[in-house]
């Protein structure tokens, strides 16, 4: 590492060192030489010159020694070492007393001028629950982390100041605060303040700000964005800053589809269980899951899934989905209900699914808080009884996970917790698309086997680079790499991390597995064009979102089951090419 590197790295340590602890420690030392310079001057001047003095003489010389001058020294004929040692803590104490004032006097001063000279940092703008976890592991990989935010009491912002993040307390649109953060000079800026229209402000006044100073230095903005065509209809790049979507809901809806998979282990091919996802709530994960399982569960048995929204305003959101999404309930049976877990016509619906030996049933319950999850949960918990139904409740803080295992009183039931902030606002999931990585091979599949066919990416959106890619494009990818492990679990086959993958099936599949998985992609397509807005015409019409495709599987032609052929058939490669091998689930 070369010297000028040291020493960016050094200054940053020693400045946060003295915010956490320097000021005591000074105070200390100060408080040390007090000490020396009383004790020793008052030893030292019990007989310089031979003639004892009283003790308050004694005491008023030394005190005189912090004035840095003593006219007792020029009567001595020589200087002992008590007194040597004791005009020195005398100066020290002094200078130190006239520094660490000036020091706190003027630290916001000081405090804004640093944070406004920093380059190469990552602001971070909303001290939320995300921003935790995205700022800890930001500053383990060595990055210094700027946070900005409204509240200056916030136990977020106390908790980073504390690790080494440094604060500046203010509204993120206003230009005097983003210079006081360093917003020019930064690497990197994650917006997630507030809902879709906050952050999209934030992101607005930080385009205007940087493209204001003239630097040709490119920042990267990761916003976080629940709606992508909200992003896409008012999200532009500008000359110094690119902007990029993220969202922490959107992680925490896959994150619920790969960790508590509503087909609690796969559905087989010949299987007769309908999946059934009841979802509680109406607040943003609970829409985030919705669209996730319109999107996801399609299975190999070929019975469509089931989706039920209990919440107060079922009917209104239904109505509200369908000026989105013309043909989402071609996706699934929708079921909505206004209401809550205690509203007594529902609580027969519920017990019903819970009990009926065709469905797979599980809960996710997203209310606004944890206290009314818990609630919802004891409310329907003597409706579950003893079925195989399983129960996630929506995480909101820390403490929600342990609360849950806690919870003694149906120990019966198996009860989760997901949506927690150290998995879908982590600095993998947010700057490294951790969850993309399947998704990414997909797109380069899918673009070589479009070119070879004489397609050519000018022509073709579809076809760009990934980093590129339009974001229905990417959305699109990764709800196809989300549902290779229901296809796996499907053939009881799972997949591990290997050295040297053979990507080769672990046994035989038959034609007609291939054919049944075949035909839950091009459901799974379907639905994810239809979850984008899209509906069935005659002639394709990207502008008004027509396909001729969007019709059941039978209905296609044999060029158009092929390409839901291929993805299927080339799996191993696939998850071979990322260091996965497949293997049979009782491996």
């Amino acid at each position: 590492m070369s010297n000028q590197t040291s020493k960016r790295h050094l200054r940053p340590k020693l400045y946060l060192w003295w915010r956490k602890i320097g000021g005591t420690f000074s105070w200390a030392l100060i408080a040390t030489a007090v000490v020396l310079t009383l004790a020793l001057g008052f030893l030292g001047f019990a007989e310089p010159d031979g003639t004892p003095r009283p003790v308050t003489t004694r005491l008023y010389l030394a005190i005189q020694l912090f004035t840095l001058e003593s006219g007792a020294f020029a009567e001595a004929p020589e200087v002992n070492w008590k007194l040597e040692v004791a005009r020195w803590a005398g100066f020290i104490a002094a200078f130190g007393t006239l520094i660490n004032t000036l020091l706190t006097v003027f630290a916001k001063q000081l405090h804004r001028l640093y944070r406004s000279r920093q380059s190469g940092h990552a602001v971070i703008i909303g001290a939320g629950s995300g921003c935790l976890q995205l700022a800890t592991d930001l500053m383990k990989s060595g990055r210094r982390v700027c946070v900005i935010d409204k509240d200056s009491h916030s136990e977020n912002l106390s908790a980073l100041t504390s690790a080494g993040a440094v604060e500046c307390i203010g509204d993120a649109c206003d230009p005097s605060i983003l210079s006081g953060a360093g917003i020019r000079k930064a690497a990197m800026v994650f917006i997630l303040a507030g809902d879709d229209v906050t952050n999209l402000a934030i992101a607005n006044s930080i385009g205007i700000a940087c493209d204001a100073s003239g630097d040709v230095h490119s920042i990267q903005a990761f916003i976080d964005i629940s709606d992508p065509r909200l992003f896409l209809a008012t999200c532009r790049n500008t000359q110094t800053v690119d902007f990029f979507r993220f969202s922490r809901i959107e992680n925490g809806a896959r994150e619920f589809f790969k960790v508590h998979n509503p087909d609690q282990g796969g559905i087989s091919i010949d299987a007769p269980e309908q999946v059934h996802l009841i979802i509680i709530g109406r607040n943003s994960m609970a829409r985030a899951l919705i669209n996730q399982a319109l999107a996801s569960m399609h299975y190999a048995n070929g019975v469509n899934a089931a989706l039920t929204l209990i919440t107060d305003l079922a009917v209104k959101e239904r109505q509200s989905m369908l000026c989105k999404m013309p043909e989402f309930e071609l996706c699934a049976e929708t079921h909505f209900y206004d209401g809550d877990t205690s509203t007594p016509d529902l609580r027969k619906v519920l017990s019903h699914a819970f009990h009926s030996p065709e469905q797979l049933v599980t809960v996710a319950i997203c209310e606004t808080d944890f206290e009314r999850s818990l609630d919802a949960f004891q409310n329907i918990a003597p409706l579950i009884g003893r079925s195989r139904t399983k129960v996630v409740i929506q995480s909101h803080h820390s403490d929600d996970r342990r609360i849950c295992v806690n919870f003694q009183e149906f120990p019966h039931i198996q009860t989760e917790v997901f949506g927690q902030s150290e998995t879908s606002c982590s600095e993998e999931h947010v700057i490294g698309e951790a969850l993309d990585e399947l998704a990414r091979r997909i797109h380069e599949s899918y673009v070589v086997k479009r070119i070879s066919n004489g397609d050519s990416p000018p022509n073709t959106p579809a076809l760009l680079p990934w980093e590129d890619l339009p974001i229905e494009y990417k959305v699109m990818n990764r709800q196809q790499a989300d549902h290779i492990a229901v296809k796996l679990r499907a053939l009881n086959i799972d997949f591990v991390a290997c050295d040297e993958p053979d990507s080769k099936w672990p046994r035989t599949i038959t034609n007609g597995e291939f054919e049944a998985l075949a035909r839950a992609e091009h459901c799974r397509w379907a639905a994810c064009k239809r979850v984008a807005g899209w509906r069935f015409g005659g002639e394709r019409d990207d502008d008004l979102r027509i396909h001729p495709d969007l019709v059941s599987w039978s209905s296609l032609s044999e060029a158009v089951q092929e390409y839901d052929r291929e993805p299927v058939q080339n799996l191993p490669k696939l998850l071979g090419s990322i260091g996965y091998q497949l293997i049979n689930q009782e491996q």
